[in-house]
């Protein structure tokens, strides 16, 4: 289906011509949240874990050593053992 200008200008026209109630401010009740003691909990954990970096520079930096030295090495059975349980622990979260 094709749609003109022609009626995308008549659709745009319609909308700016409609008049709405005014909405009185007087009226109206402003909305309030509050939150349970483990719902305080966890919005502080979600921000100290937004705050954190996202990167150990430490542990980056003594890897980049280790590499440049020759002296970092991983087991495969190392590197299997971990793709194994990202794999596990993905599919657990997928699940709903």
């Amino acid at each position: 289906m094709k749609i003109s200008r022609n009626q995308v200008e008549r659709v745009i026209a319609l909308y700016q011509n409609s008049t709405r109630p005014p909405v009185e401010k007087e009226n109206r009740q402003e909305d309030k949240i509050s939150l349970s003691r483990d719902g305080q909990m966890f919005k502080e954990i979600q921000k100290a874990i937004k705050d954190s970096p996202d990167v150990r520079n430490q542990k980056i930096n003594e890897i980049k050593k280790a590499i440049a030295e020759g002296n970092y090495h991983v087991s495969g059975r190392d590197i299997a053992e971990k793709m194994v349980q990202r794999f596990l622990v993905d599919k657990l979260l997928s699940k709903d």
